[in-house]
């Protein structure tokens, strides 16, 4: 799209220049006019469609940033249970031992 920006950038400057220039012919000065007014509204599209790209890309960003944020919380709080379930595991091995020895 960039690519597509510059290029229609590009022939709109060069039209717009050729219509300062004196044009002997009224049909060629208003067709210019014409395709001025057409790729400016299509560079206006253009630039639109870039910023809501970039809009949009920004906001996956932050998304992917913050499940990145969550996965690693996750990650933590699972280490931990797995911590807790070991030390449970241990006191249920305990008491058996008690009560055996008992």
């Amino acid at each position: 799209k960039e690519h597509q920006l510059h290029r229609m950038s590009s022939q709109l400057a060069k039209l717009k220049a050729r219509g300062g220039a004196s044009n002997s012919n009224y049909h060629e000065a208003a067709a210019d006019e014409a395709k001025i007014s057409l790729l400016s509204a299509e560079v206006a599209k253009v630039k639109r469609q870039l910023t809501s790209t970039r809009l949009a890309k920004r906001k996956c960003e932050e998304e992917l940033e913050q499940s990145k944020k969550q996965s690693s919380e996750a990650a933590a709080d699972v280490a931990r249970m797995d911590q807790e379930v070991s030390k449970l595991k241990q006191v249920v091995i305990d008491a058996r031992m008690d009560k055996e020895n008992a």
